[in-house]
């Protein structure tokens, strides 16, 4: 109580229905809950994971990343870094800090939710304070949002990737945020 963002169940459920599986929970109060997570069998043939292929046309681009939980920073950096420049801010007043000393970035990519300061305070500042890096923010969620941050959001007019995302899907927001990329 009091810790965390409640989003867990939500990723944790969205995670394991987009690879097949079955998020089951049971619950007796003053008992506790149980969790079980079901998938399909695997098969037999071993998988060898794809190289992953740039967007036709794609170049570097230089990322700020920037989300509480340093799991998804941590894998989102070994995700991304072998295309792309990464730097990470676990919190909303590192990543403005960063943008007082100076540094420009192609793509901001801000979560939603963290506990001290939103991607929404962010994206305020951003454009307040950097107008010319506002075209290139975009936000991450890994959850259900509440009414205000989805009005907030939809009125920001900026570009949402729902996590967990494909690097891919960083190659086509940055065509789509700099079409002479």
């Amino acid at each position: 109580v009091g810790e965390g963002t409640g989003l867990g169940l939500a990723i944790s459920h969205n995670i394991v229905t987009q690879l097949g599986g079955e998020l089951i929970l049971e619950s007796v109060q003053g008992q506790g809950t149980t969790v079980t997570v079901m998938f399909p069998p695997a098969s037999s043939a071993p998988i060898i994971a794809p190289e992953r292929q740039a967007a036709p046309g794609a170049r570097s681009a230089r990322l700020l990343l920037v989300d509480d939980e340093p799991m998804v920073l941590a894998s989102l950096r070994a995700v991304l870094s072998d295309q792309h420049q990464v730097t990470v801010c676990a919190r909303v007043q590192d990543a403005v800090a960063l943008l007082e000393s100076g540094a420009t970035f192609d793509l901001l990519l801000c979560d939603v939710m963290m506990p001290e300061a939103d991607g929404l305070v962010l994206h305020e500042q951003v454009r307040a304070r950097w107008p010319h890096l506002a075209p290139r923010f975009a936000f991450m969620t890994g959850g259900v949002l509440s009414l205000e941050a989805s009005q907030r959001i939809e009125a920001a007019s900026r570009p949402v990737l729902e996590k967990p995302f494909r690097p891919q899907a960083v190659d086509a927001l940055l065509a789509m945020l700099s079409p002479e990329r």
